[in-house]
């Protein structure tokens, strides 16, 4: 079984090995190269991404066949362990490759979505973060030191270990300008009843607080029903936290394959032009500090997704 596993890293790199198939076959001299090799070996007029597609349309395939090969198995028959193992097994590979085909979808959209963000600040998302968990529009109060700082309506993007604050863009309402951010490893979740809160010192309804050693956010939602998805998304988000279940940060092979497969249709749909080296996604960055009005050193700033690409 382990030696399938080589067919996930196939499944997931293929975008990438079709693009640059597509590249190559708009060269002239690449694309009748391909056409002399399949005529030598008398092959069937068949393009070289639809040989490349057989390895995944086979794992594909091979649970199916052989499910349909126990079930003609009888139980008396020396063979029914033995196929019994392949049929689970290669069940298993083709979850494991299902698997690690979601994570790498998750992956691109978290870095998609930074990058349509202005003015980020801090370490990239895909430094310690896997998946966004939630999303909507909030009113937020910033307390800093027993100081309230500032009230705005946000936007909040809760990622797996770092909620995200934006403000809308007035001109282009699908992207955000970058307002706060804060780490949960640092931050504890507060249901906080309706009434007036005793720290802001203002009445609330549908609300809750995140609180760290310094900072505390006050978020209140539009209505009941917000509010509880809020609530619901963070006690299964620490349940999952709490039994060491989080999900690991990016490999810097998915990093690269992020990066690779960064024209993807939700990027190309949102007009981002993507870019093409390792180190715009923070895949060198040393910096994994990660907090409530965090900022980057100029330095580590040049690992950003935000940073624009040089011409």
């Amino acid at each position: 079984q382990s030696r399938f596993t080589i067919y996930s890293e196939y499944c997931n790199n293929r975008p990438v090995s079709c693009a640059e198939l597509a590249n190559l076959s708009r060269q002239a001299q690449y694309h009748q190269f391909f056409e002399a090799c399949r005529l030598l070996r008398g092959m069937p007029k068949l393009s070289l991404e639809g040989f490349l597609l057989t390895p995944v349309q086979r794992i594909c395939k091979y649970p199916l066949q052989l499910a349909e090969l126990l079930k003609a198995t009888p139980d008396s028959h020396p063979d029914r362990q033995a196929v019994e193992g392949a049929y689970n097994a290669m069940r298993a590979v083709a979850s494991d490759i299902n698997d690690r085909k979601r994570r790498l979808e998750s992956l691109q959209k978290i870095a998609a979505w930074q990058y349509t963000v202005e003015g980020w600040r801090g370490p990239d998302l895909l430094d310690r973060n896997s998946a966004m968990l939630h999303s909507g529009e909030l009113t937020c109060r910033c307390m800093i030191n027993g100081s309230v700082q500032w009230t705005k309506e946000v936007v909040a993007f809760l990622f797996d270990q770092t909620l995200i604050l934006c403000k809308r863009d007035l001109l282009k309402r699908n992207l955000h300008i970058f307002k706060d951010r804060v780490s949960l490893d640092a931050a504890r979740f507060v249901d906080i009843k309706d009434g007036k809160d005793a720290n802001f010192g203002v009445s609330v309804k549908h609300a809750w607080k995140l609180v760290t050693d310094t900072t505390q956010y006050l978020f209140s939602c539009r209505d009941r029903k917000s509010k509880r998805q809020w609530v619901e998304t963070f006690e299964a988000r620490d349940a999952r936290h709490q039994q060491g279940l989080d999900e690991r940060p990016a490999t810097n092979d998915e990093r690269r394959l992020v990066i690779a497969t960064i024209r993807s249709p939700l990027v190309e749909s949102n007009g981002i032009v993507a870019r093409k080296s390792e180190s715009q996604l923070g895949l060198h960055s040393s910096d994994s500090s990660d907090g409530p009005m965090s900022r980057r050193n100029s330095g580590a700033k040049k690992n950003s997704i935000r940073k624009k690409p040089s011409s």
